[in-house]
């Protein structure tokens, strides 16, 4: 039986991707998979770089839509400014 590390790498040795598992599953070509996976893992190690609260996942609109629950403090800051009074040009 294979260990979790033996399944999450592919037969070319290169870790596998959400991404590159799917494009596998729906029958493209190797090749496909093998490079949206690496631009896919590229995305996460970058996203990693991040503090946690800068990272996609901790954004209001990430978690409004994911999380189904948005932060009314976001809204307050945009609707609750002064509006300036529109001029002609």
């Amino acid at each position: 039986m294979a260990s979790e590390s033996e399944r999450q790498t592919g037969q070319a040795g290169y870790a596998k991707s959400f991404a590159a598992e799917a494009l596998r599953l729906s029958g493209k070509s190797e090749e496909e998979a093998r490079r949206t996976g690496a631009v896919d893992k590229a995305d996460e190690q970058v996203e990693s770089m991040f503090a946690a609260q800068y990272q996609t996942t901790n954004s209001p609109v990430h978690r409004a839509v994911w999380d189904r629950h948005l932060p009314l403090s976001c809204l307050r800051r945009l609707l609750c400014r002064p509006r300036r009074p529109a001029t002609r040009p």
